[in-house]
């Protein structure tokens, strides 16, 4: 579905997952993997003997995923119809670039919060014009990839001064680097004042934050099949200029990958399958534990993490700067201590339950390494001892 399978083939497996009585677990996936409108949309379709309840829930679960992704662009839209924001030629980026340049009618991506790519020197101007606007502002450290939060009390645009980089605590390229690799929006969107990524560095962006911005978390997996899908349209060009590794030869293995799933033909290619069996396994698991991208940085260069490394990378998520607590400029010194020692006490249990949960649950930490280790040949090779690009 999500890949854009035949309609015949994917109501035969819609048909076989209510037979089998797995039809409210198909709602619960669309929903963890942001495939609610895509869901919705499909129920909405079906012929009248196959609507029924689950049908009608996931028809409602998409309008309601499609009204939070319409709030996302029209906040973006509304900050970018400012003349100062618009002076700095901003670049949307991720889903809300796809919308922009037409890949998808609005709303028809699940969107959580919209993303802007500006220039450092511009976030004076940005805030200023923000706050002019009756909208809020928080501004991130300064050695974050993100510049600040634009926020109107109930939806958010994160503006970026740089891509987000690997594991989520380093920066990508920058605004100026990614800045002649863009283009004008759809003009259809009726949306002037920003740019979006050509659709090769857009399949960069989208697998980079998969495979290792959030490190193979199974939640943004089918969501990046199904960009790619959507940028197939789109020309090739050259990419960014990533820090190793890039997400070039990751990009073209999940392409072919996304290609075999939109055939229908995943069972009948060796790397799809596996891609999809991963991913299944993964479903199973807890959700205990550290995040996947908690601990990216232990295989982005093919290399087991020292002792001094792993403690490094824990107190720096136990411990993080001070200007990451802070939810706003004014916040109140004991607000922002109780915030501090709060989440270092959630960080602490949190890791605590992953440490048992790994030795209660042998099989689901070997389902996790498989994953870990297929994600290293699929992007760099190096235990597989050689280049599949």
């Amino acid at each position: 579905m999500a890949c854009g399978a035949p309609h015949e083939l994917t109501l035969a497996r819609f048909r076989a997952a209510r037979r089998a009585g797995s039809a409210d677990a198909t709602l619960r996936l669309a929903a963890r993997f942001g495939l609610a409108p895509e869901l919705g949309r499909f129920c909405s379709g079906l012929p009248p003997g196959d609507i029924d309840g689950v049908a009608r829930i996931a028809v409602a679960g998409g309008l309601a995923a499609k009204a939070r992704s319409l709030a996302c662009l029209r906040l973006l839209a509304r900050v970018v119809a400012t003349p100062a924001c618009a002076a700095s030629s901003p670049i949307a980026f991720k889903g809300a670039a796809l919308a922009l340049a037409g890949y998808y009618a609005w709303g028809e991506r699940y969107m959580t919060d919209a993303d802007l790519l500006v220039p450092r020197q511009s976030l004076g101007d940005w805030e200023a014009a923000v706050r002019d606007r009756g909208l809020g502002w928080l501004r991130r450290p300064s050695d974050h990839y993100e510049g600040a939060i634009v926020s109107d009390g109930a939806t958010r645009l994160e503006v970026h001064v740089a891509l987000p980089g690997k594991g989520g605590r380093s920066r990508g390229p920058s605004y100026e680097q990614v800045l002649p690799h863009t283009v004008p929006p759809d003009p259809r969107t009726g949306i002037e004042g920003v740019r979006t990524p050509d659709a090769s560095v857009s399949r960069e962006i989208a697998v980079d934050h998969f495979v290792f911005h959030h490190g193979g978390d199974p939640f943004w997996a089918l969501r990046t099949l199904q960009d790619l899908i959507r940028l197939e349209s789109g020309p090739e060009g050259p990419g960014l200029p990533w820090d190793p590794p890039s997400p070039t030869r990751a990009a073209g293995r999940l392409r072919r990958i996304a290609r075999a799933a939109r055939a229908g033909q995943e069972d009948e290619d060796d790397e799809a399958r596996e891609f999809f069996a991963g991913v299944s396994g993964l479903v199973e698991t807890a959700d205990a534990g550290r995040s996947f991208a908690d601990d990216v940085d232990l295989w982005l260069h093919s290399e087991r993490a020292s002792g001094g490394r792993r403690l490094a990378l824990l107190g720096r998520r136990l411990f993080p700067p001070l200007e990451e607590v802070r939810r706003s400029a004014d916040e109140a010194a004991v607000v922002t201590a109780a915030s501090y020692l709060s989440r270092a006490a959630r960080m602490s249990v949190r890791y605590l339950g992953g440490a048992i949960s790994r030795l209660a649950h042998p099989r689901r930490t070997r389902t996790q390494r498989t994953w870990r280790e297929y994600l290293e040949r699929l992007s760099i090779g190096a235990r597989a001892g050689r280049d599949e690009g």
